[in-house]
């Protein structure tokens, strides 16, 4: 749990609207990504996508770990995502840095659909 909330203090998988955030797991209002994207702030997408790394790394070991074939996959994807987007924030290329945003948000948003129960009454979670 405390990887994913790590994540989603960077990345906010709850979209840009506020419909429901209130009782989103996935909504973190201090999502800093896509602040950086909408300010083009080059080195706060770089740094995001530099903490994301580690994260997802962490993650696709655990999935590894229980030979858990979809959510290896995703990881993956994620993984890569933050590369290319750390590769495209330095580039200042735009079309890049919103290619890797997807990539890494559907990424975490398939996983979480596929592999996370959530428990409403204190918003944590289990995984599946």
């Amino acid at each position: 749990q405390a990887l994913m909330k790590a994540s989603a203090a960077i990345v906010d998988l709850a979209g840009s609207s506020s419909f429901g955030r209130d009782n989103d797991i996935d909504s973190s209002s201090g999502a800093s990504l896509v602040g950086h994207i909408k300010m083009k702030d080059y080195d706060g997408i770089a740094t995001d996508a530099a903490a994301l790394k580690p994260i997802f790394e962490k993650v696709q070991a655990f999935w590894v770990d229980k030979k858990t074939e979809d959510a290896m996959d995703f990881s993956k994807n994620a993984l890569k995502g933050a590369a290319d987007l750390e590769a495209a924030a330095k580039a200042k290329d735009n079309a890049g840095i919103t290619a890797a945003h997807f990539v890494i948000a559907n990424a975490c948003r398939g996983c979480h659909l596929a592999h996370r129960v959530v428990v409403l009454a204190d918003r944590s979670f289990q995984i599946r």
